[in-house]
């Protein structure tokens, strides 16, 4: 069964992010959820066969979990929603 989580990772451009391998994986894998990307700056559709959302309040109305690299103020709003290995942000 699966489960209409989407997720969020960020800034996967023309840099390395430390999501860029657990996304590939769940989609290899299979994992039930459905990965939503954030990125203002793709003008791609889809990314690693996810699809790509470039409107923030349009990605945090569809995602129920937020996975960032970075906590900032654009986020506070859905601060319940985010997990993150931000070690100097405040979560």
């Amino acid at each position: 069964m699966a489960v209409d989580v989407p997720l969020m990772a960020r800034s996967m451009s023309n840099r390395a992010s430390s999501l860029d391998k657990p996304v590939e994986r769940h989609q290899r894998e299979g994992g039930g959820a459905e990965v939503l990307i954030y990125e203002p700056a793709m003008e791609a559709d889809q990314f690693f066969g996810s699809r790509v959302q470039n409107d923030l309040a349009t990605f945090k109305e569809s995602c129920d979990i937020i996975i960032a690299n970075r906590m900032n103020g654009e986020s506070d709003d859905v601060r319940k929603n985010i997990f993150t290995r931000d070690l100097f942000g405040s979560v």
